[in-house]
């Protein structure tokens, strides 16, 4: 009898002749096996310590991407605090900027709750060099300017740089979403957001103006004021210009449309 060609079957075929299968009687009862069916284990891919082994490995790149976070934190802080306090006064002094303490806060959690940035990091890359000294410029730049817009652009830049050392373009990828929310931290340049109001401001009191119409009641305007017929005047303020609700809840709509949604269509 010859043995099949698997492992098994040989062990089995093996085993057999070990035991006196086939043997004549009077040579078999000599003999006192306890040959009872025990689990093989299948060394042939790994060894018995690769699972530990490979969890220690994890454990130890988790340990030292989370050291190198909190040391490039620690110098970022350093580096740029003059700019945090520079954002913290605006958020302070500016209703519509008030959301900018929380910006920060949903960015890292949202980059917290990515497993996949426990992945990058053995992609880091030498390029981020580069971008660490056009941070560095953009950065001399809003101190000397006293543009508190470019010293935070800076401060996210340089977030930015981090991940592109640590991580390559794939750690770009993986915390794209964080990184980008941390924009709406930023106060908008004051030449950019003054245009934004004052046509806001005209666009609301020329809607009031023409609902009015609709109800017969007959009114002028003259810029953002309007002449009521009794001769009293109202002034579409700053604060009624919507600019409150387009600056702060814009985050929020898209912190919401990105942790609710799946695909990019329905955000």
């Amino acid at each position: 009898m010859k043995p099949r060609g698997g492992p098994r079957d040989r062990l089995s075929y093996n085993r057999g002749h070990a035991a006196g299968i086939g043997a004549p009687a009077d040579l078999r009862k000599d003999f006192n096996f306890n040959l009872e069916a025990k689990e093989l284990i299948d060394l042939s891919s790994r060894s018995v310590d690769a699972v530990p082994v490979a969890e220690s490995a994890v454990n130890e790149r988790v340990r030292e991407i989370r050291t190198s976070e909190w040391l490039l934190a620690g110098a970022l802080l350093l580096a740029f605090l003059p700019a945090l306090f520079a954002l913290v006064g605006v958020w302070t002094s500016v209703d519509y900027y008030s959301h900018g303490f929380l910006v920060p806060l949903v960015a890292y959690w949202a980059a917290a709750r990515s497993p996949a940035r426990f992945a990058i990091l053995a992609n880091r890359d030498r390029r981020a060099v580069i971008a660490a000294i056009a941070v560095v410029l953009l950065y001399a730049m809003g101190l000397a300017s006293g543009s508190v817009s470019l010293q935070g652009l800076a401060l996210v830049a340089a977030v930015a740089s981090c991940a592109f050392y640590l991580g390559g373009s794939q750690g770009l990828r993986v915390l794209a979403f964080p990184l980008a929310f941390l924009v709406f931290m930023l106060p908008l340049p004051p030449s950019w957001l003054t245009p934004l109001i004052v046509e806001l401001q005209l666009m609301v009191s020329a809607a009031a103006v023409e609902l009015l119409g609709w109800f017969g009641s007959a009114v002028a305007r003259t810029g953002n004021v309007i002449q009521l017929p009794a001769g009293d005047t109202l002034f579409v303020a700053e604060a009624c210009s919507g600019i409150t609700s387009l600056v702060t809840l814009t985050p929020l709509a898209i912190v919401l449309a990105y942790f609710t949604e799946n695909t990019l269509a329905r955000r």
